[in-house]
């Protein structure tokens, strides 16, 4: 079995296009049920604490695992690939996503 864990990006979401275009591509191979795709919450170590509950009982269970992410979400997948030696495919990732989306943090007025 394989399951790939797809995490969005700063300000976003499961339903953005990136993860939409995901979930369509997989399901043309019959394959969405293999797609784990869910909102994150805002704080990283919520946001890992979240993935690491679905990812670690994937892997005990022998499940083969690959991640993908955008923007934040490929700087989760990093930390994650490094640190259980997985698969990953990073879209425009935040690599130093403390100094690059710092600014971005808080309440923000879009007009």
């Amino acid at each position: 079995m394989q399951k790939l864990l797809y995490f969005h990006g700063f300000r976003s979401g499961p339903q953005s296009v990136k993860a939409q275009q995901l979930r369509a591509h997989l399901a043309r191979q019959g394959r969405a049920g293999d797609l784990w795709c869910e909102q994150l919450p805002p704080g990283p170590l919520d946001a890992i604490a979240l993935i690491e509950s679905v990812l670690q009982p994937a892997l005990d269970a022998g499940t083969e695992v690959a991640l993908a992410g955008s923007s934040l979400g490929g700087f989760y997948a990093l930390h994650l690939a490094e640190k259980y030696g997985l698969r990953a495919a990073l879209i425009n990732p935040a690599v130093v996503a403390p100094l690059s989306l710092g600014d971005y943090v808080g309440e923000h007025t879009h007009m």
